[in-house]
């Protein structure tokens, strides 16, 4: 008997605990992904589920009403990554705030173990793993798939997580906030390195979401080119240059484990999105962009 108060107890902890959670999705012609992205969302009963939306001219919004779902709009004058995110941490009502991309699937019991996790391991953010879901059948999805084989992409403490399935301290995002000036990318690792400088810690854990990645070359070119634009942002906010080399890097980094692991196809996956990154990178530097570190 005492068992089973014991598992009743439990359970009820974890339910209380998803419903300290607001969840807030970004979206911009999502209707492609957004329909399973929200049920694997309200499947978890989080406290609420809030969309900012980037002007969509597809499906989106409709999608969106039809689950009731809150949705703030960014504008002509305000818009982006960093902006978007903040707005959702200002609009949530909860004490942590949990971002899911519109492309991304949660696994059962994803926003629980999250919650659970940045609370016993004391840090502000954390994030998911990644698994391949078998609706992922291009090889552009199944080489981003196959490049996570680093210690960066596995469980345990990091200097820098992304956005994609992270729950933060809301507390902690509001006294340092996402820069709105990082429109295009790298609003994340921006956040983390001035969260680094204040002591604070984030990490991966062992909670799993399906990422339903880019499918062709031509939204994996529109991807890769703006990650190149934040990687010029972070390097004139942070006057450092090992922004610059950080993408050639990371191609000397991840060579030997594709040849160790024997998933050559994820190779030419990563040259190719590097020289994409560089493009884009030239291009951030051209427009001259002016930030100060914080």
């Amino acid at each position: 008997m005492p068992q089973e108060v014991n598992r009743h107890s439990a359970k009820e902890t974890r339910s209380r605990r998803k419903n300290d959670v607001s969840v807030v999705v970004l979206t911009k012609n999502s209707a492609r992904t957004l329909e399973k992205c929200l049920v694997s969302i309200e499947r978890e009963k989080p406290f609420e589920i809030i969309a900012v939306d980037g002007q969509s001219k597809d499906a989106t919004l409709s999608i969106l009403r039809r689950h009731r779902i809150k949705v703030l709009s960014e504008t002509e004058e305000a818009w982006g990554f960093g902006f978007s995110r903040q707005l959702g941490v200002k609009a949530a009502r909860s004490p942590y705030v949990m971002f899911v991309d519109s492309d991304v699937e949660l696994s059962p019991g994803c926003i629980a173990t999250l919650r659970d996790n940045i609370e016993a391991f004391g840090w502000v953010g954390i994030h998911s793993m990644f698994m391949l879901s078998s609706a992922d059948t291009t090889y552009w999805q199944r080489a981003v798939h196959n490049l996570g084989l680093g210690r960066a992409d596995q469980p345990g403490r990091r200097p820098h997580i992304g956005t994609c399935v992270a729950m933060f301290r809301r507390e902690t995002v509001l006294e340092h906030p996402f820069d709105p000036r990082m429109k295009y990318a790298g609003e994340d690792a921006d956040l983390c390195l001035r969260l680094r400088k204040y002591g604070y810690m984030v990490g991966i854990t062992r909670a799993y979401a399906y990422h339903h990645n880019r499918p062709d070359f031509s939204a994996v070119t529109k991807q890769q080119f703006s990650y190149g634009i934040g990687i010029a942002q972070l390097a004139i906010k942070y006057k450092s240059v090992r922004f610059f080399v950080r993408p050639a890097l990371g191609v000397v980094s991840v060579i030997p484990l594709i040849v160790r692991a024997r998933r050559l196809e994820a190779l030419p996956y990563k040259l190719i999105t590097t020289t994409i990154q560089y493009f884009g990178l030239i291009f951030g530097l051209s427009k001259a962009f002016r930030y100060t570190a914080e």
